[in-house]
């Protein structure tokens, strides 16, 4: 019983041996299936520094899964620095040590060498010639433009440059040009420069860059049909920095007068019917926006004609004609200055007016005649004539 027991306690051993050489040798155990752990493939090696130089240094790995970084430096871990990149920025004596990066993929871990970093004093000179003669001056661009900013700076020995955006170091610019190509509003801020020739170092004075935004129209004018006599606005939505100015264009002719977002036709007639447009610009920029019609529709309309007048006083023949002798009045009515009347309407004598109503455009004639209590009708009047 002895015997057997041993042989089992070896076997146990013999399996937990076996799988620890798995795990050391880059493995994870998960369901009984190794996963391999992520692989390094270039991580940094011992380097010399000179204090106030800048340095990035740089882990490559590769893992199906996503990969989380940590920096350490003399064993210590290197508090926020979780990415594939350590910057050594400005390094003083005190930067120098022993780092490394541990990688872990949610599976496996890989810890790289230490690597040394020696950071060696500055040269001592007697004195620094390093001058800065001139720096950009504040600076107003617009959306999609490019410009470019130059530090102007003089020393015997090698200029290092390094440029900042709102305090932040501007990454991979270490020339005396700054350049800002197909700017947006996010490349807007506070920029400056430091320069450093080994021996003096200058920080710039900051100059602001404005991206001012270019007019884009929100809302473009709309088509509009309506009745004549009535009023029409067309308008237009655009956004851009300010201020903005507008000019409205018909039939491609300049509306005097026509320089707000939107235009308004009041008591509209049919000659206000045609095409319409707006010119919208800023300092930097300019949009005219799409076309829009403006449709005024004839409405017909009603005209009355008032007639009115005096009683006769005397007949055809030159007799008196009393009032109480006149029965009533006959209305005639046309269209013709010389052709047929017709009538319209019969009156009583005491009626002294008539409104003829419902005429549309056009010229109308009319005349009146008087009827005695014999039943006897005068010649008609002489023929007046109403235009409308």
């Amino acid at each position: 019983m002895g015997l057997m027991k041993n042989v089992i306690q070896s076997q146990v051993k013999s399996v937990a041996v076996g799988f620890a050489s798995v795990v050391a040798m880059g493995f994870a155990l998960q369901n009984n299936v190794a996963i391999a752990a992520p692989t390094l493939l270039s991580a940094p090696s011992d380097t010399a520094m000179t204090v106030g130089q800048t340095l990035d240094f740089n882990v490559v790995a590769k893992s199906s899964r996503t990969i989380h970084y940590q920096w350490y430096k003399n064993g210590v871990r290197i508090v926020g620095v979780v990415g594939p990149t350590l910057t050594l920025q400005g390094v003083s004596l005190a930067d120098a040590g022993r780092y490394n990066a541990t990688i872990f993929d949610g599976t496996g871990k890989v810890r790289t060498d230490k690597f040394t970093v020696t950071v060696n004093p500055a040269p001592v000179v007697s004195s620094s010639d390093l001058t800065v003669k001139s720096i950009p001056a504040n600076a107003l661009m617009w959306e999609g433009d490019t410009k470019q900013f130059k530090v102007d700076v003089t020393s015997s020995r090698k200029i290092n440059y390094q440029w900042y955006k709102n305090g932040v170091r501007v990454v991979g610019v270490e020339t005396p040009t700054l350049t800002l190509s197909n700017v947006s509003t996010a490349d807007a801020g506070n920029y400056h420069a430091t320069v450093f020739d080994g021996t003096g170092k200058i920080r710039t004075d900051k100059f602001t860059v404005t991206i001012g935004e270019k007019v884009k129209i929100t809302a473009q004018p709309k088509s509009v049909a309506t009745n004549e006599g009535t009023s029409a606005t067309l308008s237009v939505n655009a956004t851009g920095t300010g201020p903005l100015s507008y000019q409205w264009y018909f039939n491609d002719v300049v509306m005097a007068g026509a320089n707000g977002a939107s235009v308004t036709t009041s008591n509209a007639k049919l000659s206000d019917s045609g095409k319409y447009k707006v010119v919208v610009k800023n300092a930097g920029s300019t949009v005219t926006s799409s076309v829009a019609s403006l449709n005024i529709m004839a409405v017909a309309k009603s005209y009355t004609a008032n007639l009115a007048w005096a009683a006769p006083t005397t007949r055809s023949d030159g007799s008196a004609l009393k009032a109480s002798e006149i029965s009533g009045y006959n209305i005639y009515f046309g269209t013709s200055a010389t052709g047929s009347l017709s009538k319209i309407a019969s009156l009583s004598g005491k009626d002294l007016a008539y409104a003829v109503t419902n005429l549309t455009s056009g010229t109308y004639y009319f005349a009146a005649s008087t009827v005695d209590t014999n039943g006897v009708e005068s010649a008609m009047s002489t023929r007046i004539s109403k235009k409308f």
